[in-house]
């Protein structure tokens, strides 16, 4: 009996040594991000881990990922010079295509005297990147923005939200009243402080985004999000203004899309703030249909800077 014990015993333990095994080889670094490209900010959420150098692989692309001492996806910068500034998600950092590619660096080399800093981040939504935006502007010498809007933000905004607009003003919404923020805050903390098991970390970052998107469907409504979104873009050109800085909301191509899908937002602002995604087929796309390809970001670069394809 003992020894039918301790066999079962055996075997479940090198059962999951492998599934561990198995998981360390095929999980990092796409998953369990949170210890290795990201760690916790109680204001932004997540953001990048300064210093991080790692892959995303996966059968169609290795993406070499590289960022400086403040977490941005560019090479250090000097503390003078002016910047040209991109704020965005995934689309804006390049997901899947390496750094010399991606359209905010091919655009940043035709700026003259200028410097790029691509605070980008993978999942932000708008709300994140205006939060950056007025850190940013304060703190760095910004000349040029550029900001990336896809209508997936309407979504990510509200299950990420840190604002909400009550009809004057957007308001800062703390963490313990926002279900993205509470469970991924408090659940993230604990699971990768106290377990290293990849396995575990995968199976629990899965049920997370059960849970975030079950949670989000009983309170998401698209047209008050929409009106939310409005308000971030106008306070983000007012804000600018103010700061005598350029900036430009780069609409991100949609697969299957053309630009009136963001014809809500752009109706009521003077259209010389937006670049309009233009001249894009499903050959600029990588195969999960939402991210741009090499060509992609370099149709894009060519959009950003007003030269035909």
């Amino acid at each position: 009996m003992i020894k039918k014990i301790l066999l079962v015993i055996t075997s479940t333990f090198f059962s999951l040594l492998i599934i561990e095994g198995i998981a360390r080889i095929f999980v990092h670094p796409n998953y369990s991000k949170m210890d290795y490209q990201y760690q916790i900010d109680e204001e932004l959420i997540y953001k990048h881990r300064p210093y991080f150098k790692g892959l995303w692989k996966t059968k169609e692309f290795t993406e070499v990922i590289e960022l400086n001492s403040k977490g941005y996806r560019n090479p250090e910068n000097s503390p003078d010079k002016k910047k040209v500034l991109f704020l965005g998600d995934s689309m804006v950092f390049g997901h899947g295509v390496n750094f010399e590619k991606t359209f905010a660096h091919l655009v940043s080399e035709k700026i003259k005297d200028h410097e790029m800093i691509n605070s980008a981040v993978k999942g932000y939504g708008l709300d994140q990147s205006y939060m950056l935006f007025d850190k940013l502007l304060k703190e760095e010498n910004v000349s040029k923005i550029y900001v990336g809007i896809h209508l997936n933000d309407v979504y990510d905004s509200f299950v990420k939200r840190r604002f909400e607009f009550n009809g004057k003003h957007l308001v800062l919404i703390k963490n313990k009243y926002v279900v993205y923020a509470k469970l991924f805050i408090g659940y993230y903390k604990s699971i990768h402080k106290y377990f290293s098991s990849r396995s575990l970390q995968y199976v629990f970052s899965k049920y997370l985004e059960i849970r975030v998107a079950d949670e989000s469907e009983k309170f998401f409504n698209a047209t008050e999000q929409k009106v939310k979104l409005f308000e971030i873009v106008k306070q983000m050109i007012q804000k600018a203004k103010d700061s005598q800085v350029e900036i430009k909301f780069v609409l991100m191509p949609l697969y299957e899309s053309s630009e009136e899908k963001y014809a809500w937002l752009t109706q009521n602002i003077d259209a010389s703030f937006f670049i309009l995604p233009e001249g894009f087929s499903k050959q600029d796309f990588l195969s999960d249909q939402i991210h741009l390809n090499e060509a992609g970001h370099e149709k894009m670069k060519n959009l950003i800077l007003g030269k035909k394809n």
